[in-house]
């Protein structure tokens, strides 16, 4: 299977192989949000401490919120399969 590289940008070598912390690479945002419009934002968060999480949680909390398909009636066949699945 082959892979088609969108951006390949390099990422700063760390001192220490096991560090908690990785050091961040710089994301072209500008150069993204131009090639993919549907990103509205980004966010930088850290699994470790839970910094960022909650303006995450917002932010996707906002954005589907104001989607086309939100408040639509879903068949009941579609939340049958979705119980199935879980």
């Amino acid at each position: 299977m082959s892979h088609k590289v969108i951006f390949d940008f390099p990422m700063p070598q760390s001192s220490s192989f096991l560090s908690p912390q990785v050091e961040k690479g710089k994301l072209p945002m500008e150069e993204l949000k131009r090639r993919f419009p549907q990103i509205v934002s980004f966010h930088f968060v850290s699994s470790y401490s839970g910094e960022g999480i909650e303006d995450l949680r917002v932010q996707l909390v906002k954005s589907a919120l104001v989607q086309k398909y939100m408040g639509e009636k879903v068949p009941e066949a579609w939340l049958s399969l979705e119980k199935h699945l879980d």
